[in-house]
């Protein structure tokens, strides 16, 4: 699609209609209908990729740390079922404060025991 210029004014015609377009008195603020988007800097670009990628790095470090939880509480789990040596209360017993211990250490990092990432 193209601009053109229509009566003195830049404008985009969608086939339906035309989208006036134009530069504000700052010349840093481009005017769509009725929408204004201000012009940012290449350095403020750049900050903001930066800002991106250490977000989504902490969040890979969060699953992560989330994943290895639910692995050991996992492991736990199955090296109390495997003892022979102790009654089925017992095993309870041990399988429920295995599963508090875990799901209080997964609620400190944000996730739960499934391993996802609880929402706020």
């Amino acid at each position: 699609m193209l601009l053109t210029k229509q009566d003195g004014k830049l404008v985009l015609n969608t086939g339906m209609g035309t989208i006036p377009f134009a530069f504000g008195a700052d010349k840093n603020t481009l005017l769509v209908y009725n929408e204004s988007y201000k012009r940012i800097t290449r350095e403020r670009v750049e900050e903001i990729k930066s800002e991106k990628i250490k977000e989504e790095n902490q969040e890979k470090e969060k699953k992560a740390l989330c994943d290895a939880i639910v692995k050991e509480y996992k492991s736990e789990k199955d090296k109390i079922y495997k003892q022979q040596d102790i009654d089925r209360q017992k095993r309870q017993e041990l399988n429920d404060a295995t599963y508090k211990k875990y799901t209080d250490q997964a609620k400190e990092q944000g996730c739960g025991l499934g391993g996802f990432p609880l929402s706020l």
